[in-house]
């Protein structure tokens, strides 16, 4: 082998292809958490930063500890795996949840369900790869297959779990009235769901048909950046979404407000003017008995 930078062949490294678009994607993932979390001041913003941070970590440790020498980062990455996993569903199922669960019961209770489905098949595939890290079983062995297989299955599910869930955020959107910005964001938002789907599928489909074309699974990591790219940009839209709703609702009730206020204002005028004109003619019915009592007792003295 040279020893200068350059060789005769080329030599794919999918670390070395795929470090620069991941470190990238994730970097923007991260700070829209931080920009969501600096405007809203959410906890839920700060875990979806975390979970980025995790992410990353859980790629560092991958490509680290490609030689079967390196256990203990194993056994790291599968409990970053398991926070990092259920994370992202979680963070989804939670957020269709607390904006959406008046809206359509049967469908929210539907996301539920596939969602538990999802970490169900997560954690017996996390339980597999403990069991072939703990036995130190080697690549290639029946076992080994097995749990790729069923990591690879559970991110097929993953996919159309979380395609489901931002399925339904669209078409719970689309019922408002939005600004021409806000559309084209959301039009937007539905052109990169099917990409993104598509994307996983296609790189699982590939890991079950030919894992020897992507041994790090460089192609997983990164389609798992784009993925969490996608959905901090997602969530920064319906911050936007539903911050512009709740200011339209907050006008239109001041606008009631107001609208109450001026009729309670008239409402009141009117029934002072009857007062005072009840007040008037009290007044010219006594004034004219008074004449009317004078005028007779005149008349008595005259006669």
């Amino acid at each position: 082998m040279s020893s200068t930078f350059t060789n005769a062949h080329f030599q794919y490294c999918g670390g070395c292809m795929f470090i620069g678009p991941i470190g990238l994607l994730f970097i923007q993932a991260l700070w829209t958490a931080i920009v969501l979390f600096k405007s809203a001041r959410s906890w839920y913003y700060a875990f979806f930063g975390t979970l980025v941070i995790l992410r990353v970590a859980e790629t560092a440790v991958l490509w680290a500890a490609a030689k079967l020498e390196y256990r203990w980062l194993y056994n790291i990455m599968l409990v970053v795996q398991v926070l990092d996993g259920c994370g992202v569903t979680l963070l989804n199922i939670y957020r269709l949840f607390v904006v959406c669960r008046k809206w359509d019961v049967r469908l929210i209770q539907t996301a539920m369900v596939s969602a538990l489905s999802s970490f169900i098949v997560y954690i017996a595939c996390q339980t597999l790869y403990v069991y072939v890290t703990a036995t130190e079983t080697p690549p290639g062995d029946f076992m080994f297959n097995l749990a790729n297989q069923l990591f690879t299955g559970w991110g097929l599910l993953d996919a159309f779990v979380n395609a489901f869930i931002s399925g339904i955020f669209i078409r719970y959107l689309r019922t408002f009235t939005l600004r021409a910005k806000m559309a084209t964001f959301l039009v937007e938002i539905q052109v990169y769901l099917p990409v993104e789907c598509a994307l996983v599928i296609a790189n699982n489909l590939m890991q079950i048909i030919a894992p020897g074309i992507d041994p790090l699974w460089s192609l997983y990591m990164f389609v798992e950046a784009v993925r969490l790219a996608l959905l901090g940009r997602f969530f920064a839209l319906l911050q936007n979404i539903m911050q512009e709703k709740n200011s339209t609702n907050l006008a239109a009730a001041s606008r009631g407000s107001a609208h109450s206020r001026l009729s309670s204002r008239r409402e009141t005028e009117t029934s002072q003017k009857r007062k005072l004109s009840a007040n008037v003619d009290a007044t010219s019915s006594n004034l004219v008995a008074v004449r009317n009592t004078r005028l007779m007792i005149q008349t008595m003295l005259t006669s």
